[in-house]
């Protein structure tokens, strides 16, 4: 019994797109950030407390929340990583 070369062709494209795509998910203790990763993208929910220093030279705190995705080959690099980036993005004046 010989097999239709396009069905096999198909799944075969089905199985590497959804490898590629579907994501796995992590929850994080810095605040309820959370990360969903796929080979091609990361999708962080970024709700992280920061500290900051500001004008008068007194420390604050805050919590970061915005939602961002991450294509590769941003989407490999660790969620460490990408608060760095992110952490460019905040008005305040000093965050550490």
């Amino acid at each position: 019994m010989r097999r239709n070369p396009r069905i096999i062709i198909i799944l075969v494209i089905l199985f590497v797109l959804a490898v590629l795509c579907i994501p796995t998910s992590s929850n994080y203790r810095d605040g309820g950030t959370k990360e969903y990763a796929a080979v091609l993208y990361k999708m962080v929910e970024w709700r992280h407390m920061y500290s900051y220093v500001d004008e008068n030279g007194e420390v604050g705190h805050d919590t970061y929340i915005k939602k961002v995705v991450y294509w590769y080959p941003d989407s490999r690099k660790s969620l460490d990583e990408l608060w760095e980036i992110e952490k460019q993005n905040i008005n305040e004046p000093k965050v550490y």
